[in-house]
């Protein structure tokens, strides 16, 4: 393990904008901080390198997929595509409780490697909201997109499968944001994987629309969850549920 760079959330906006201007990476004297026991070795631009390398492969290949800029569409393929290389990275070189402080994904997404991070981010969304960069409240990190990225394979990761991000990559990332991170839903694993089986066909198309999920699906899970939880359940009993309360919402 490592000791992570922090930053705060003025700090994070200031360099922001500093790339935003075209004026690359500030100096941070003095305003970096460390996640972890003093004994680790701090984390450097050198150990990031495999983790570029994977974000560079999800770039190529969907601006080679859409030379003239992907479409919206395309956004949740290109989170599923992330989680892989996030997880795999980062789960090697800190522990959960550090990477569930938002002052590191801050410093992420803002300086490490002289803004490589930050020009992905910019590439990712079209809408520059800097909540998808981690300047944003501990409450809302899932909403960034290299924790949420990082937050699937944590849930998800399962090395008795042939390929262990096989649930995590799963679904697409508006997704994952609007039904398993965001609720209660996500909470029980073998809920999860039974929920985004019933929603997505093995290509990755869905068998619901998202109107109709929103519509009828989701509020009778939450209804359901609201008088109890699915953690006992096996996957079976978690698939016959989501059917009957499908079946019912739509009856």
């Amino acid at each position: 393990m490592m000791r992570l760079p922090r930053i705060s959330r003025d700090t994070a906006i200031k360099q922001w904008n500093a790339h935003d201007a075209g004026e690359g990476t500030l100096s941070l004297n003095g305003e970096l901080d460390y996640i972890g026991d003093e004994a680790f070795p701090q984390l450097n631009d050198i150990e990031l390198e495999d983790l570029m390398e994977g974000l560079d492969s999800v770039r190529q290949k969907y601006d080679y997929q859409y030379p003239d800029g992907f479409p919206k569409s395309a956004g949740g393929r290109i989170e599923s595509d992330m989680v892989a290389p996030v997880h795999k990275c980062l789960s090697t070189i800190a522990t959960p409780a550090q990477l569930c402080d938002i002052g590191f994904w801050r410093w992420l997404s803002n300086v490490a490697n002289n803004g490589y991070f930050w020009n992905f981010v910019d590439w990712r969304f079209k809408e520059r909201n800097q909540i998808n960069w981690a300047i944003t409240s501990s409450r809302n990190l899932k909403e960034t997109l290299f924790f949420r990225c990082w937050l699937r394979g944590h849930r998800m990761y399962d090395a008795s499968r042939a390929d262990p991000y096989e649930y995590a990559k799963k679904g697409t990332g508006d997704f994952w944001r609007s039904h398993i991170l965001r609720t209660d839903l996500g909470k029980d694993r073998t809920f999860v994987e039974a929920f985004l089986d019933f929603n997505f066909a093995p290509d990755g198309t869905r068998h619901i629309s998202d109107k109709k999920l929103r519509a009828k699906l989701i509020p009778g899970l939450r209804a359901w969850a609201s008088m109890g939880r699915f953690s006992h359940l096996s996957y079976e009993e978690c698939t016959e549920i989501i059917a009957l309360i499908w079946e019912s919402e739509n009856s």
